[in-house]
């Protein structure tokens, strides 16, 4: 246990970005094998067709509250060979054992797990506490990569002591002090507000009393948008460079106009000038000789011209646009990209068909898709665990092919979709009430930039 803790605390003291070395597997297709972890632990994987289940199990770990005060969840992260991270959930910590069951899309992947502020963090901190190494089995690859981790450090930041408060509970007040030091109320007052209420009627119903089954969903949507608020912040000074291009856009496009009018210009004087040729012989050769110099001038305003469209075509950008367009619409901005929830109440029970309001929502955005460009786009099928799995399965698929379809009809490229159903395998929170399983029965429609 001393070795696990001296290699946890050299990591929590190596703040900001910071070089990890990590071993990545190529899994084989329908294989079944253990990925060792560092210091102690393993991963149980399992790929059968295009999914990868993951069983992380560790026997040994530390509670959060030994290493530092901003810790609040122990994240498990999936990267690619290329240092793309997926955040695949958070681990379920019983005294000194802890577990969790994913899956993920990635055939080549290393496993990092860290310490962190809240569970819907997008990039993993320097405080790596257990990392991949090479499996056993010698017919997997390997291969060892570098990756950068600590992209944001939060070290800085403290609440008061936990005390008996649940842990979504201190996720979500971590993740609103967060959005506070980023400055998201300057920054993206809106969502600020929106973070603000959350957390305030989650700290209301503490107040109160509420078991932890009805406290925890608010919990859980104060973190959410305390969350976006803050990757909206981060956003702004890209915003801002967005529109001194745009300015500078608008400059260019006074430009072209007035080298449009040069040209005119300059077309009239070439006409004035074969009129005064035609008339006055005596000066053909003057005359031939004005013609050229100003043929000459009009390819050069021409070709000004030319490479001011082209400035301003590379300059142009729909993408921002269209974002705003899906946000005004309903979606929110996630780790994975905007992202459109149609729960369980979109559709006829325990059936693949479409109610009218949902057909009229989809509608709208299939107006905003074809209004510019089109993104691409993933349609996720879930269920809670009520019933057989494979019974759950086959009515997400239906259900995500159901949305497919009519975007389909209504204009959207079919080439630009995807859809594909989980069952029950990804609930947001535990099936164990009403309540929360009616948050599990859900379609995801996820819009990426083309």
């Amino acid at each position: 246990m001393g070795s696990f803790l001296a290699i946890f605390l050299t990591a929590t003291l190596s703040l900001g970005l910071t070089s990890i070395d990590l071993a990545i597997v190529n899994v084989p297709i329908d294989s079944d094998f253990d990925l060792p972890l560092s210091p102690t632990g393993k991963v149980e994987v399992r790929l059968k067709d295009t999914v990868t289940r993951l069983k992380v199990k560790i026997e040994r770990i530390q509670p959060l509250t030994a290493f530092n005060r901003f810790h609040r969840a122990y994240i498990v992260w999936a990267s690619s060979p290329e240092g793309h991270f997926e955040n695949l959930g958070e681990l379920e910590v019983k005294g000194q054992k802890a577990e969790l069951e994913t899956v993920t899309r990635l055939q080549r992947f290393g496993i990092l797990i860290t310490a962190e502020p809240h569970f819907m963090v997008d990039r993993p901190s320097s405080n790596v506490a257990f990392r991949s190494r090479a499996p056993r089995e010698e017919e997997i690859r390997i291969e060892e990569v570098s990756l950068e981790v600590g992209t944001f450090d939060y070290s800085h930041i403290s609440l008061a002591p936990p005390g008996t408060i649940p842990s979504r509970v201190l996720q979500a007040r971590m993740a609103f002090q967060i959005a506070v030091e980023e400055e998201t109320e300057r920054l993206a007052n809106s969502a600020f507000r929106q973070a603000r209420v959350a957390i305030d009627s989650m700290d209301q119903l503490l107040r109160r009393g509420m078991p932890l089954d009805v406290l925890l969903p608010y919990a859980n949507e104060a973190t959410r948008a305390a969350h976006r608020a803050t990757v909206l912040a981060r956003k702004q000074p890209a915003i801002d460079k967005l529109q001194t291009v745009t300015a500078q856009a608008e400059a260019l496009t006074l430009k072209e106009k007035e080298l449009i009018s040069d040209s005119q210009r300059l077309k009239k004087l070439k006409t004035n000038a074969e009129e005064r040729l035609a008339v006055a012989r005596s000066q053909l050769a003057k005359s031939t000789e004005k013609m050229r110099e100003l043929d000459v001038l009009n390819e050069g305003v021409l070709r000004r011209a030319l490479t001011a469209e082209a400035e301003i075509i590379r300059l142009q950008n729909h993408w921002p646009q269209l974002e705003r367009a899906l946000i005004d619409n309903g979606a929110r901005q996630t780790a994975r990209g905007l992202l459109l929830t149609l729960s369980g109440e979109h559709f006829d029970p325990s059936r693949a068909s479409l109610k009218q309001e949902t057909r009229e929502v989809l509608a709208r955005f299939s107006g905003v898709l074809t209004f510019n460009l089109t993104p691409s786009i993933r349609i996720e099928g879930h269920t809670d665990a009520s019933g057989r799995e494979e019974k759950n399965l086959e009515l997400s698929q239906e259900r995500a092919r159901s949305v497919h379809d009519l975007l389909v009809e209504l204009g959207v490229p079919e080439g630009k979709i995807y859809s594909e159903g989980f069952g029950s395998s990804r609930p947001v929170v535990p099936n164990g009430t009403a309540e929360s399983r009616s948050m599990n029965r859900r379609v995801e429609i996820l819009f990426r930039e083309p």
